[in-house]
């Protein structure tokens, strides 16, 4: 008959009784304490803020920017990259940094690249030419006074304007889809035009002045058929366009939100048109090409997606708007400090984990006549743990809460500064929630990294040992 051999059970030390023990070791030292965990917060928080300003992402701060403001109108601008021509120090801490060697080109925009981005984006564009278009030479347009304009606008309300600072190419489904009505048809050829229904408000006032005499105009057809002096910068040749419509867009002088809407100072024009004289030369191309959003969040999901993806060694393209002001300037700099905020971020990370590493390497190293006693007492490594390890994941968990709700504090300064510094509409550094459970988890994991290596050392020996140990400290 065989011998039984008998397997006794350690016991589990409760938890509440281990936090207990090891709360009480832990207000032995109550500065030490308290500094470490404060010092734990403040670099937790550099740690934050480092990691939100290095995950800067231009796609979704552009997308933010726009949605956030709801940006009715943009433009696409294409643009080449050329060679910068700087070098020494400068340029090599540029590099180091993050930085481009590049400059960037504006170039001007085909229909080709309109075709592109329609395509890509799924979004209708219209290609804008910008230069001053004198519609008075030889004092023919419009028979009524600045003052008797400004005065039917203040009292009406409505849109009305006898100038143009441009041209613009639509067609008729563009203007379908903004809701507009054309009354006549859009021009074809170099040769027509087409106006604005603002333009024609003001010539109702008092009439259209010719060479002939004052013709009165009461509606768009009898607007329609006659031909207008379209005349370029400095050109001193009159360039007579038929007027073969009137685009109905609306009677409001300026978007309640968004100011002047940028297709009601300009002439259509037919894709092929370009102004025929810009000091004394043929332009080259359209300057850039303008996108009405409807405000779907989709649509600018779009855009910034096509500018991101679209841009290579070569160039690509930008979009231009109002919620974007000061954004190209302070991208600039955000993306030459990414690396920085890099380098900084793994810095406080190793300051993080000396710290808390150290901190409860002490608290351990200071209990080891009490962990020889329950060594020897049958304290599993996980009793210890419980008593020495809970404790300061606690401690190193509230740490981290607290550098969170520092990290969340400092965004909207930081925002605050980029605002005013750079005029931006909105903000740019955005919280991400990825941050925050990370400073947590990395407070209360390099704790509990801490304190399980404390323990494996400190258990090595017997504990007659570890308790002579603690008797000599």
């Amino acid at each position: 008959m065989g011998t039984r051999k008998i397997q006794r059970n350690k016991g589990r030390l409760p938890l509440g009784t281990a936090l207990k023990i090891g709360g009480r070791n832990f207000r032995k030292h109550p500065i030490r304490t308290a500094a470490t965990a404060l010092l734990a917060a403040v670099a937790f928080s550099f740690l934050g803020l480092s990691l939100t300003l290095y995950a800067y992402d231009p796609a979704e701060t552009q997308f933010s920017l726009l949605a956030e403001y709801g940006q009715r109108e943009a433009s696409f601008v294409a643009y080449r990259n050329e060679a910068e021509a700087s070098t020494g120090s400068g340029a090599v801490i540029e590099q180091i940094l993050g930085g481009s060697a590049v400059v960037e080109e504006k170039i001007p925009m085909t229909r080709e690249d309109e075709e592109r981005i329609e395509r890509e984006t799924g979004l209708q564009l219209s290609l804008i030419y910008e230069s001053w278009v004198d519609n008075n030479y030889g004092n023919t347009l419009p028979a009524a006074t600045t003052e008797e304009i400004n005065k039917a606008a203040e009292e009406t309300g409505g849109c009305y304007f006898s100038y143009f600072n441009g041209y613009i190419t639509m067609s008729e489904a563009d203007c379908a889809a903004r809701g507009w009505e054309i009354e006549g048809k859009l021009p074809r050829g170099t040769e027509e035009v087409a106006v604005n229904n603002c333009f024609l408000n003001a010539l109702t006032l008092a009439g259209m002045r010719t060479e002939e005499g004052v013709i009165p105009i009461a509606d768009a057809s009898d607007l329609i058929g006659r031909q207008i002096p379209v005349v370029s910068n400095s050109s001193e040749l009159a360039n007579y366009k038929t007027v073969t419509g009137v685009v109905f867009t609306g009677e409001r002088t300026e978007d309640a939100k968004h100011g002047y809407c940028e297709y009601r100072h300009k002439i259509f024009v037919d894709y092929g048109y370009i102004p025929d004289s810009l000091f004394g030369s043929r332009a080259e191309g359209y300057e850039r090409a303008l996108v009405t959003f409807s405000g779907d969040r989709a649509e600018y999901e779009r855009a910034v997606g096509f500018v991101c993806d679209a841009r290579t060694e070569e160039g690509g393209y930008k979009l231009s708007a109002e919620a974007l002001s000061g954004y190209g300037s302070a991208n600039d700099r955000l993306s030459l400090m990414k690396n920085l905020f890099l380098y900084a971020a793994a810095l406080f990370f190793v300051i993080d984990v000396l710290l808390l590493f150290n901190f409860v390497t002490a608290s351990v190293n200071g209990q080891l006549k009490q962990v020889g006693t329950l060594v020897a007492l049958g304290a599993g490594k996980g009793d210890l743990f419980a008593i020495y390890g809970a404790t300061a994941v606690l401690l190193s968990g509230g740490a981290g809460v607290l550098a969170c709700a520092a990290t969340g504090a400092c965004i909207p300064l930081i925002n605050g500064l980029l605002t005013e510094r750079m005029a931006l509409a909105v903000r740019m550094i955005l919280p991400r929630a990825w941050i925050f459970v990370l400073l947590i988890a990395l407070a209360a994991a390099t704790a509990a990294a801490g304190a399980w290596v404390s323990m494996r050392i400190a258990t090595r020996a017997a504990p007659a040992e570890i308790i002579r140990r603690g008797q000599r400290k």
